[in-house]
């Protein structure tokens, strides 16, 4: 927390500075990744903007926008300014990396490869690159070389969050529960404030059958945002499990109104037809869920989802 605040109160006297020097662009580079150190992305965006007004061939001032933008979800805008850095400089291995990793992320998979490969060939170690890298082995079953890339990811940067919540989704398709809980927790340390590695947390405690610790992580979910499906359906199972059957009605209800596609509040369904003896209720409305298509981030909880409650099926 004191480096936190040390970070806030640095980034507010760089911002003083930057206001009597405002083309000195160090001073502004400098203010710019103490805004995203601090998670503050609008300020950020805030201050590249102004920089590039003055330096619009700016290239380092470009990636850091991408970088804010992605961060905010923005991933139009921070494509459009990852191709700018390549307009102006079309070796350089981070912009390439970005890139890739932001286009997995919009399932342009054939241009995702491409620049990961341009950027790997220019750094082999360039994180997001590694990163896209793995997530596309990953959702096309290449787990080998989806753990390679991730691994030599961790080797440069073991606080990358997002390798090792790779590595626990990885361990939950093969049902390794208690190695994807290692990871899951390594992300959630380095961050906390990412909702679907608590989503993840939660479903894993959800497969091992602890309802108390699968409803901590879908309150650390809920703190982040009131407004998302998925952990609502994830609560509507904590609470069937426990038994709690108006809770979960109410958490379904709240879940599908929040997002009709969502996984959780049709597996918490089923388990209270399961409670009240109506299995065939059940598996109907397993099937029906299985029918639909799903993104491909969702598939692998999906087959795990499946074979568990075939499990469950044939211990009854």
């Amino acid at each position: 927390m004191v480096s936190s605040i040390a970070s806030v109160e640095r980034l507010g006297r760089l911002v003083g500075f930057l206001e009597q020097d405002v083309g000195n662009l160090a001073l502004r580079k400098d203010a710019v990744r103490e805004a995203c150190g601090v998670g503050d992305w609008e300020r950020a965006c805030e201050l590249i903007e102004a920089g590039l007004w003055l330096h619009p061939s700016e290239v380092e001032l470009l990636l850091l926008r991408a970088r804010a933008q992605h961060h905010l979800r923005r991933r139009a805008e921070a494509i459009a300014d990852c191709e700018a850095c390549l307009a102006l400089t079309s070796g350089h291995a981070d912009a390439h990396g970005l890139l890739a990793l932001l286009l997995q992320e919009e399932q342009r998979i054939a241009q995702a490869k491409m620049h990961a490969a341009a950027a790997l060939s220019l750094n082999p170690q360039q994180r997001e690159a590694l990163l896209a890298r793995a997530a596309i082995a990953r959702e096309e079953r290449d787990y080998e070389a989806a753990v390679q890339s991730l691994d030599a990811l961790l080797a440069v940067d073991p606080q990358c969050g997002r390798a090792w919540h790779e590595l626990a989704v990885m361990k939950v398709e093969n049902l390794e529960l208690e190695a994807a809980r290692h990871d899951v927790e390594q992300a959630a340390l380095h961050m906390p404030q990412h909702i679907g590695t608590w989503h993840v947390l939660g479903w894993i405690e959800i497969l091992r059958g602890d309802a108390a610790a699968a409803e901590r992580a879908f309150d650390k979910a809920l703190a982040l945002d009131r407004n998302f499906g998925e952990t609502h359906g994830g609560l509507a199972v904590v609470a069937a499990m426990h038994g709690r059957k108006d809770a979960a009605r109410i958490s379904i209800k709240r879940a599908l109104r929040l997002n009709p596609q969502s996984m959780s509040p049709h597996y918490a369904q089923m388990l209270l037809l399961r409670a009240e003896d109506k299995h065939e209720e059940a598996r109907a409305v397993l099937e029906k869920f299985l029918e639909r298509p799903v993104p491909g981030s969702g598939l692998p909880f999906r087959d795990v989802l499946a074979q568990h409650v075939e499990h469950l099926r044939k211990r009854a």
